[in-house]
């Protein structure tokens, strides 16, 4: 094994072309938590060591869910379920707060900065609907209490099987100092945190740089040899929009790593620049068609099977956008699909008859339900979606396919703030062609409550939404999964959401990477920085093979 250097850039090419608009932990953004995560750190962790650079138990390449058994702890050291209704976390002692000029002076990490940090999470508006009801449905604040310098304990009224996704490591858990509210948490200047890195520049649009926090608690075995994290003296986040610059950027080595790489671009790239490594990674975003089940036509499941079985996708899962041969194995992705386990999965040839039928390809009959529902010549309507390259083209697939049925779809392209705006507002009047992250369990199943923001079809069907919460109350693991893999079934048969074919992606990285293996996330949405924290440069190669 070669020994470990320190020093060294580390540029990555981001996953996702998009600018920043969010700092601040309570605006409760999935990309804040993303860009954030270098700097920023939660209760827990996933445990990567239980991946594959250790046991190859668990993969962690899904991006919003790892599994309770494969968690560890992060600024707190350890956690117990004293009792049905409480959780005590111990916080790690020793811990700092990096400290910056203008904002705050180092000092150690208490637990009440941790208190404080997720009741302004607890009481954001921009907090999923009910996301807290388990807690207290009122005054779920009135639950945290930090009962000593390094004891946080919650009290909640029912127990929440995905509590630990909801406090521990998920969306918005961020810990961070009272002293960065003060000074203005949506401006990245102000940012200060534990993490192994320290937040350094920001240019619009741009890039994204963090410089090395020498003080950091962490440690990383190696070939059973302790080193104290980061190797890196600085990390920096790519942002690049176009995709044949992004492309151009990992050709001339001017990235060390890219995280997404379309599959159309394995050919080239490998005939042209073999040295590179790559991992194949099935996508944990999925494309999905949602249709407004609150408003006509849509309230009428016959309309919504109709466009389902118009969709041809063997000639979907042909287009350019995904890799030959891979999409007829990934039909059915939504509300779960392959990547998850058959505890709570139910895969297409062993649905029932009423679920499986939406995957069929049949115009003919599609023209029937419509007849049968008043529609006999079809109807007119829209669909909003994000105007990125591949979401335009696959819509514009869908509408000639819906349109040989008689239903003519107005596509909407927007930019992606206008569309998120009337995505989560669900202001959209109809139809919503979108990207979709596959979730914790618990999660994915709750966006078919009323009220919920990723829940663009607003379906609603009280019996499901009684049992969705037994289920989320059911200690037991096995008796909890049977329920929630009804459930599954059940939301995919009522045909709100139009399943499109999943797809795979690459990771290239130049051979100098060492002490990566393939990893997208140990956090909440493909935040990989304990990743880069253990990774290190070998500049001597880097320079044989670049000459810089």
């Amino acid at each position: 094994m070669v020994e470990p250097k320190y020093g060294g850039t580390l540029i990555v090419l981001s996953q996702y072309g998009v600018t920043p608009y969010a700092w601040d932990p309570a605006d409760c953004d999935w990309y804040q938590t993303h860009i954030c995560g270098p700097v920023y750190e939660n209760l827990m962790m996933g445990d990567i060591y239980k991946g594959p650079r250790g046991t190859n138990e668990f993969d962690f390449s899904h991006p919003e869910w790892i599994p309770d058994e494969f968690l560890t702890g992060q600024l707190a050291e350890s956690w117990e379920l004293v009792s049905p209704n409480k959780i005590i976390w111990h916080m790690r002692k020793g811990v700092m707060w990096t400290g910056k000029p203008g904002v705050m002076a180092a000092r150690e990490v208490t637990a009440q900065d941790a208190e404080q940090a997720l009741e302004r999470y607890f009481i954001s508006p921009k907090s999923s609907v009910g996301r807290f009801s388990w807690v207290d449905p009122l005054k779920p604040t009135d639950k945290l209490k930090a009962t000593d310098k390094y004891t946080l304990e919650l009290e909640y009224k029912d127990f929440s099987a995905d509590w630990s996704y909801l406090i521990g490591w998920g969306w918005a858990t961020d810990i961070y100092p009272p002293e960065v509210v003060t000074a203005g948490p949506s401006n990245w200047r102000n940012i200060v945190g534990t993490g192994p890195f320290l937040m350094a520049d920001y240019v619009e649009a741009a890039s994204i740089t963090y410089t090395k926090n020498p003080n950091y608690w962490g440690t990383t075995k190696i070939a059973g040899k302790d080193y104290k994290m980061p190797f890196l003296d600085k990390l920096i986040y790519l942002i690049i929009l176009d995709e044949s610059t992004r492309l151009a950027a990992l050709r001339t080595a001017k990235c060390d790593i890219a995280m997404a790489v379309s599959w159309k671009f394995k050919e080239t790239l490998e005939k042209n620049n073999p040295e590179l490594i790559r991992w194949r990674k099935v996508s944990m975003g999925v494309y999905l068609v949602a249709m407004r089940v609150d408003r006509k036509p849509f309230d009428d499941r016959r309309v919504r099977l109709a466009l389902s079985l118009a969709v041809d996708r063997d000639t979907v899962g042909n287009s350019p956008v995904w890799e030959p041969g891979v999409a007829k194995t990934m039909l059915l992705n939504y509300p779960m699909g392959a990547t998850y386990p058959k505890s709570v999965f139910t895969p297409i040839e062993e649905l029932p008859a009423s679920a499986k039928e939406q995957f069929n390809y049949d115009p003919e009959k599609a023209k029937k339900l419509l007849a049968e529902a008043g529609y006999p010549t079809g109807f007119k309507t829209e669909m909003i979606l994000h105007a990125y390259p591949d979401n335009q083209d696959i819509s514009s697939m869908l509408a000639g396919m819906w349109e040989k049925i008689g239903v003519k779809v107005e596509l909407k392209p927007m930019e992606y703030a206008a569309f998120q705006s009337q995505f989560l507002s669900k202001t959209h009047q109809a139809m919503v062609f979108y990207g979709k992250g596959l979730v914790h369990p618990l999660t994915v199943l709750r966006y078919n409550l009323p009220g919920q923001p990723w829940g663009p079809a607003n379906w609603n069907d009280p019996q499901y939404e009684k049992d969705y919460l037994a289920a989320k109350a059911t200690t037991d693991d096995v008796e909890r999964n049977k329920k929630l893999k009804e459930l599954n079934v059940r939301a995919l048969d009522a045909v709100a959401y139009i399943n499109m074919p999943g797809s795979t992606y690459y990771i290239y990285a130049w051979p100098w990477l060492k002490n990566y293996y393939g990893e997208t996330n140990y956090g909440y949405i493909n935040d990989a920085s304990r990743c880069w924290a253990t990774a290190w440069i070998d500049e001597e190669m880097k320079k044989r093979m670049t000459g810089r």
